[in-house]
């Protein structure tokens, strides 16, 4: 029920179906991480939206500032009786982690807004018991054919803040599990 809310009050958010898998698109053309695909997830609860391609968050803010730019996609998700909240961002090449935190706090805002709305209008406080994540998918350099990969992240390491996110090196599909 609450993820259905959700779904009313987001403008072109999606469900993965009987898929069970998310592909995440970049709308710019030249970007050479064009796709990341996420498999794993349950049929109802899962609602991605993104933010990718579009000119401000709101019409009624200034234009100027680093409040406008958001992340690709926000991505709400029940996994194994837990809600996650997941703000994902794709890079091609560069990697400014000060951009992509503001990027990330950003979108926190709009995700607290439709928060606010979802309690004041519908009495779901479903967004404020999402524990969150932040990770950021980027095109991996070719790898020379003897080397061992290393891991994404140190171990207890949950990438729940927007300036400490998880960095994914991405090359095939991936279960949503590999990122939370």
């Amino acid at each position: 029920m609450a993820f259905d809310t959700f779904r009313q009050i987001i403008r072109n958010s999606e469900t993965c179906g009987n898929r069970r898998r998310f592909e995440f698109r970049e709308t710019d053309k030249s970007s050479k991480l064009s796709k990341v695909v996420v498999m794993g997830f349950q049929t109802d609860d899962s609602v991605k939206f993104s933010f990718d391609g579009k000119k401000g968050l709101s019409p009624y803010l200034s234009q100027f500032g680093d409040h406008l730019k958001a992340c690709d996609y926000v991505l709400l998700a029940k996994i194994d009786d837990q809600n996650y909240l997941i703000f994902i961002e794709m890079k091609s090449e560069s990697i400014n982690k000060n951009r992509i935190s503001k990027q990330f706090m950003s979108s926190i805002c709009f995700m607290d807004y439709c928060s606010s709305i979802l309690k004041r209008f519908y009495d779901s406080d479903l967004l404020e018991k999402c524990q969150k994540r932040f990770v950021v998918f980027y095109k991996s350099p070719p790898l020379p054919k003897t080397t061992t990969l290393l891991r994404r992240t140190a171990i207890g390491h949950t990438h729940n803040l927007p300036d400490n996110p998880m960095f994914v090196a991405y090359t095939k599909p991936m279960r949503i599990k590999q990122i939370l």
